[in-house]
């Protein structure tokens, strides 16, 4: 599935060429994040100086404000969004060239692919799904990639300020440290929750095929009575499958929600304390949020496209299922030549 766009000659620009201009944009676009952060900071410390004034310190006025307005034109606008739309629009051009490659290479093996049950839809659903869920999740996987290693930076150099952070002592990697455990440690029930997902979706896939396909054929030739208890039959199959399915979707949502609301305290509990003692002010503190969540925002999002994952390995059961099936009759097609 991936030598079949990367591996032919024919789509070798859009492959290539397509991913590095991707890439360009990406890092194009975590340029313009990093210093949004030091904007947040500036636009909290004027607030602050307004809110909270000290006698005798800075306190902002109105063309500071005009300079932060400026600055988030400038910066969210004119670069994240522009960047943000071409990486959006050349994804998806990519996506369907992926697409033709796959429909192409499966069209050239019709004839022997055409006895699978289902082999229509998989050509033309799955190929479509597996080109652009994959397109998709590999093109923010790699801005979200570029943006952990830009702010990686940014978050030792806020957790330098704090003094100590909960659990994780008082050395410069200490906020670093408690961010990764804290948002890996949410994965551990997504994980344990989804586990068994992609093979019953599979199986799920199966028997909606032979269902469809008995149906369909019900319309063509007179129906006999052990026609009819079949197709019962496999209704009762698809609906038993379903329920487990959906039983397990119930699991993986469940598990979702809870690492979303437990994934919210973790401000509260190594970030806060650091401002209570006056080791940041408050501009430090909510720049330090927005980067930490920055930093590991390409772990919310494999949180967040958790269930496009699991249909993803689905759909690549199913295509690997063709290429097991093509290699067994290239195999069988040898060995009857080899007699003759």
């Amino acid at each position: 599935m991936i030598l079949q766009f990367f591996g032919d000659k024919k789509y070798a620009i859009w492959a290539y060429l397509g991913s590095v201009l991707i890439l360009s944009l990406a890092i194009f676009e975590c340029f313009f994040d990093t210093h949004s952060s030091y904007l947040v900071e500036y636009y909290a410390n004027c607030m602050q100086s307004l809110l909270n004034p000290t006698p005798g310190g800075y306190k902002a006025t109105v063309d500071d404000f005009i300079q932060f307005i400026y600055g988030f034109i400038w910066i969210e606008i004119a670069g994240v969004s522009l960047s943000n739309a071409c990486r959006a629009i050349l994804g998806n051009f990519i996506a369907f060239k992926w697409r033709t490659a796959l429909n192409n290479y499966y069209l050239k093996k019709w004839e022997h692919l055409k006895t699978i049950e289902g082999a229509s839809q998989r050509i033309q659903e799955d190929c479509q799904k597996f080109a652009v869920i994959l397109e998709t999740i590999a093109i923010e996987m790699l801005y979200w990639s570029c943006k952990t290693i830009a702010f990686y930076r940014l978050v030792v150099n806020y957790g330098r300020m704090m003094s100590y952070v909960p659990f994780f002592g008082s050395h410069s990697h200490s906020l670093l440290f408690a961010a990764l455990s804290f948002d890996l440690l949410c994965f551990v029930p997504l994980v344990i929750s989804g586990i068994k997902l992609p093979s019953i979706e599979y199986d799920n896939q199966v028997l909606e095929a032979s269902y469809r396909k008995k149906l369909i054929y019900s319309e063509e030739v007179s129906v006999r009575d052990e026609d009819l208890t079949t197709i019962r039959k496999l209704f009762i199959e698809v609906r038993n499958n379903s329920f487990q399915m959906y039983k397990h979707m119930m699991f993986v949502d469940s598990a979702s929600t809870a690492t979303i609301f437990f994934r919210r305290y973790f401000v509260v509990f190594f970030i806060i304390p650091s401002y209570l003692k006056g080791d940041i002010d408050f501009g430090t503190y909510t720049a330090s949020v927005a980067v930490v969540n920055n930093m590991l925002r390409i772990l919310s999002y494999i949180r967040q496209e958790w269930s496009n994952l699991i249909e993803l390995l689905s759909i690549k059961q199913r295509l690997d299922g063709f290429e097991v099936y093509l290699n067994d009759h290239s195999e069988t097609q040898t060995l009857v030549g080899n007699q003759e």
